[in-house]
């Protein structure tokens, strides 16, 4: 079965997104998906033992996705119906599953959870614009931002950062709140960042959030959260 191979040359891509300065944030509008990422991290990073997918494969009854444990990775098959089909790697064996739905799968590994996440313009209407890529990127950037924003008593982000690869159109950005406060409770933890990559894959946006209560001094993603992006391979058999 062909599969959408990644851009041969992956160093533009980590070129383009591994130093990103600084700057406030932008206004927007909030993302179903989105919204409850960071509600649920310390849930999340507290559950459970942490370790390795348990065995060597771990798959839902139906194949609605699949868990590979590699040597020195864990190969992830996400099979919905209704969402493009994709395959990702997640370097080193200390990655633990925690779920995958239709429109979500997640990972713990150490202190933090990557969440990778589709949203579809035509439920959220985070843009009525639908090209360029960059320009629905940016869109979809002020939307997640305007639900997170009011949640903190600080909050900062990274100015966005735009490469291209054979996927598609990506931009890279980051935040980081403090003082976590929502008019009913205090948003645990009350401290996190949250390192994210986004793709457009109309009418879809396909985020990569990596969430940590650890408040980092890295203007960027990390070599191995490029190397993630790098491995993103789709199924052009089975993309809805």
């Amino acid at each position: 079965m062909a599969r959408r191979r990644r851009h041969a040359d992956a160093s533009r891509l980590s070129r383009s997104f591994l130093a990103c300065p600084a700057c406030p944030v932008c206004p927007a509008r909030p993302s179903p998906v989105g919204r409850c990422v960071f509600a649920v991290l310390i849930a999340l990073l507290a559950a459970c033992s942490t370790g390795p997918t348990a065995g060597p494969t771990a798959t839902s009854e139906d194949e609605l996705y699949s868990t590979t444990q590699l040597a020195n990775s864990v190969l992830y098959h996400h099979r919905w119906p209704g969402f493009p089909c994709y395959t990702i790697k997640l370097g080193g064996n200390d990655w633990e599953f925690i779920d995958s739905t239709a429109a979500r799968a997640r990972w713990r590994k150490a202190d933090a959870v990557l969440s990778v996440y589709f949203t579809d313009n035509r439920i959220s209407h985070f843009t009525t614009v639908l090209a360029p890529g960059d320009r629905v990127l940016r869109d979809f950037l002020g939307y997640e931002l305007s639900y997170v924003r009011p949640n903190f008593s600080l909050h900062t982000s990274q100015p966005p950062r735009f490469a291209r690869d054979a996927n598609g159109e990506w931009m890279q950005w980051a935040w980081q709140g403090l003082g976590g406060r929502t008019e009913e409770a205090a948003v645990a933890p009350a401290d996190q960042r949250h390192v994210i990559a986004n793709l457009w894959l109309e009418p879809w946006v396909l985020t990569f959030d990596w969430a940590s209560e650890r408040l980092y001094t890295i203007d960027g993603p990390t070599p191995g959260m490029i190397d993630v992006l790098d491995s993103l391979e789709f199924d052009p058999i089975c993309r809805s």
